[in-house]
């Protein structure tokens, strides 16, 4: 008979430091990512819990309990309050320890309760088909999903009475708007937990960023325009090595791509994701990269016709606790 325990991470901190550079393949002191992974399995407000069967650690799993204020920078996609595991988290023996994984996440869950959170999230590449498994029939749900495509020289559509430009400084009230209208959408039509009716300030700091970007010879940020004013947006970032599994050297990653109710159902969204290819592939960039909720109804279509494929589904469970 196998006797498993499942125990905080802060009291095996030797062992899981050596479990962790065997699930990495790495020899020891070699890899910085082993000193990474333990410094967020140990930071100050982690729930982080090991499972240990026959005295041998099987599963690590790890989560980041968060309450996001309004000077945080998650707060303009983040729900307020919530617990994730992210791909550097958890850590198995093998595919067949995706079993510890439901007493695992009970036990974040009941962090996360007494830290007064009640969204328990874990990030999964797209591949890991039994841990897809096991973490659905546990009542996790698609939440977000990163995905990505190749990018290509852009097919750039005319389309009557709008105009796709290069966004300007006088831009930044409209792109403002955009992004606060973009926050009140996937309020009222997700259960993503973006929270409503934000305070303005943390968004106007990323419309500053974006346009700060572009102006000093990063990616464009760009704005669609009719008669009545700008009625969309997709501001285009770059991005780098190490911000997760299996992303290219460089990249390209979509921000935002919001388009005002009024101007929805005119190919206005796939113009500007036009223009993107286009810049991307330009300036010798091969992927572009973005995030989308998992049931926004006007998200999954949109991008699935246009090739981005996912590499990665954040899984959501709220309630914390299984049935």
């Amino acid at each position: 008979m196998v006797i498993t325990e499942y125990l905080p991470v802060p009291d095996l901190a030797p062992q899981v430091t050596r479990f962790v550079e065997r699930c990495l393949g790495s020899a020891r002191n070699s890899d910085p990512r082993v000193s990474e992974i333990m410094a967020e399995l140990l930071a100050l407000g982690a729930s982080s819990w090991a499972a240990v069967a026959d005295g041998e650690i099987r599963a690590v799993f790890g989560a980041e309990l968060r309450h996001v204020e309004v000077g945080d920078p998650d707060y303009t996609y983040m729900p307020a309050r919530y617990a994730l595991i992210s791909p550097s988290r958890w850590h198995l023996a093998s595919s067949a320890d995706w079993a510890y994984a439901p007493d695992l996440l009970d036990h974040i869950a009941r962090d996360a309760i007494a830290a007064g959170i009640d969204r328990l999230s874990i990030e999964i590449p797209i591949d890991e088909a039994e841990g897809i498994r096991v973490i659905t029939d546990g009542g996790f749900t698609p939440d977000v999903l990163l995905a990505a495509r190749g990018t290509r020289p852009g097919n750039l559509p005319d389309l009557p009475g709008v105009r796709i430009r290069m966004a300007t400084e006088e831009d930044a009230d409209a792109l403002l708007a955009l992004t606060l209208e973009e926050a009140d959408y996937h309020a009222e039509h997700t259960r993503s937990g973006i929270v409503g009716g934000q305070d303005p300030e943390p968004s106007r700091a990323h419309v500053a960023t974006w346009l700060e970007n572009q102006r000093t010879g990063g990616l464009p940020t760009f704005v669609a325009e009719d008669a009545g004013g700008v009625v969309g947006m997709l501001p285009l970032v770059r991005a780098g090595v190490g911000e997760g599994p299996a992303l290219p050297v460089e990249y390209g990653y979509i921000a935002s791509t919001c388009i005002t109710a009024r101007a929805r159902g005119r190919g206005i969204g796939g113009a500007l994701v036009e223009h993107a290819f286009a810049a991307a592939h330009e300036r010798g960039m091969t992927v572009l990269l973005l995030h989308y909720v998992a049931d926004n109804p006007l998200a999954a279509p949109f991008w699935e016709k246009r090739g981005f494929a996912p590499l990665t589904v954040t899984f959501t469970r709220t309630p914390l606790i299984r049935n």
